[in-house]
């Protein structure tokens, strides 16, 4: 479940339940870092402009590519045949 948005409005509790998931997957060495990470991620889940972001990053690069290969696609299907 990697969705901001999905845990911003229907999931209020979302981050402490995440949060200590990540930190329990992190190596000693980088825990210092990764606390620090996550509490800086926090503060920016504050703001919604911040969600909105992420969300987007997650899904408008796989929507860019699924709309190309589908212009292509279709592209080619259009294309009258020439007569020779």
């Amino acid at each position: 479940m990697n969705d901001l948005s999905k845990g911003y409005f229907h999931l209020p509790d979302y981050l402490d339940k995440y949060i200590p998931h990540i930190l329990k997957e992190a190596n000693r060495a980088d825990l210092p870092a990764k606390t620090k990470q996550m509490k800086d991620f926090k503060e920016m889940y504050k703001n919604p402009f911040f969600v909105i972001l992420f969300t987007y990053t997650e899904v408008l690069p796989i929507g860019l590519v699924v709309a190309l290969v589908s212009a292509l696609v279709l592209k080619r299907k259009n294309k009258p045949e020439l007569a020779g």
